[in-house]
């Protein structure tokens, strides 16, 4: 049996009314959570938003979590910094054969040049 969902439950439904909260310019934002989201690795017109170094092809809730960064500000964290392929995956499948980067979180784009990555 497959659910069919009329209605996304992963993001706000009111979502501009959420992003009002955020202090551009002064407060550190960081938005985190297990939206089932997927960026994927085609950056293109979204550079400002997304790093090079995602996993896979972008989903429904990915382009909307790509947008919801571009009004808000935020880098998603995950994909900023190469990684290897292994280290990428945050859900495999039971056969081992799929996997994907879903988990992702937001930090303020001001802060980016803040970032570094450990050794």
């Amino acid at each position: 049996m497959r659910l069919q969902m009329k209605k996304k439950i992963y993001f706000p439904t009111g979502y501009k009314v959420w992003l009002r909260s955020f202090h551009k310019k002064k407060d550190l934002n960081i938005v985190i959570g297990d939206l089932n989201v997927k960026v994927g690795v085609d950056n293109r017109s979204n550079e400002e938003v997304i790093g090079m170094h995602g996993l896979g092809e972008a989903n429904d809730n990915g382009e909307r979590f790509i947008s919801l960064r571009s009004i808000s500000q935020l880098v998603i964290g995950g994909t900023v910094f190469p990684h290897k392929r292994i280290h990428k995956a945050t859900w495999i499948s039971s056969d081992g054969r799929t996997e994907n980067q879903i988990d992702h979180f937001g930090i303020s784009k001001n802060l980016e040049g803040h970032w570094k990555m450990s050794e």
